[in-house]
């Protein structure tokens, strides 16, 4: 039995060896951003942009943006009530 425990150790021992030897390599991900992606853009630019990143936001969201409308509730437990019941997190 003492034979084994020490054996089992050894091989621990190898295993650890082996994975500090491989901690020393660095992955990748990605690139460094260069200087001339980091000035900034004029207004008109982002704006440009930004819609085009909320057209493309709206196609991916599972929920429709749903009409324009008021909800009145007689107390603030009515309201929670109504708000809780409903399937569409755009409505609150």
């Amino acid at each position: 039995m003492m034979r084994e425990r020490n054996r089992s150790t050894s091989i621990r021992g190898v295993d650890r060896k082996g994975t500090l030897a491989n901690t020393s390599r660095v992955k990748i991900v990605g690139k460094r951003r260069r200087s001339d992606e980091l000035t900034p853009i004029n207004p008109e630019e982002a704006l440009r942009r930004a819609t085009i990143l909320q057209a493309q936001a709206e196609l991916l969201n599972p929920y429709p943006r749903p009409r324009g409308f008021v909800y009145k509730a007689k107390t603030r437990e009515e309201y929670e009530r109504w708000r809780k019941a409903q399937s569409n997190p755009r409505l609150w």
